[in-house]
């Protein structure tokens, strides 16, 4: 059986290590300062990362926008190309990427507005075209006979 004196030293023993936990314990737990401290540091990275989208955004933005007026751009000077029968310009304005199937104010397209103007090469050049962007299969290729 244990002595009297073993059994407070025992107890003397649990209560340190109790006292060490509790110790860790409180080490262990952040201050209220270094919650706000980390909290606006939180904020601050967070805000910088917004801000960084924000610029990308914005870039990607106005690099669309001056893709999109080229585009526009091309289309409508594919119409016109189309109604005076141009067929070098056409065959140009495709390959630099303008859409064989826009449309004018009218809603006519340029293979329209080539047939309105007896051009029937240039419309068909422009309906292969039309076949080769826009086919979901590719079935219908065009043989390229500029």
């Amino acid at each position: 059986m244990a002595t009297i004196h073993e059994m407070q030293e025992s107890k003397r023993q649990t209560r340190i290590r109790s006292d060490a936990l509790k110790t860790q314990a409180r080490m262990a737990k952040p201050e209220p300062e270094n919650l706000w401290v980390k909290l606006q540091e939180r904020k601050a990275a967070l805000k910088a990362a917004e801000d960084a989208r924000q610029i990308r955004v914005k870039e990607f933005m106005e690099k669309r926008s001056h893709t999109y007026d080229n585009a526009v751009k091309l289309d409508n000077n594919l119409l016109d190309a189309a109604q005076r029968g141009n067929r070098a310009k056409v065959i140009e304005l495709l390959d630099l990427g303008a859409d064989p199937l826009t449309k004018d104010e009218l809603g006519m397209s340029a293979y329209k507005v080539a047939l309105y103007g007896s051009h029937s090469d240039v419309a068909s050049l422009i309906l292969a075209r039309a076949r080769e962007l826009y086919h979901p299969h590719k079935i219908f290729q065009s043989s390229k006979t500029y």
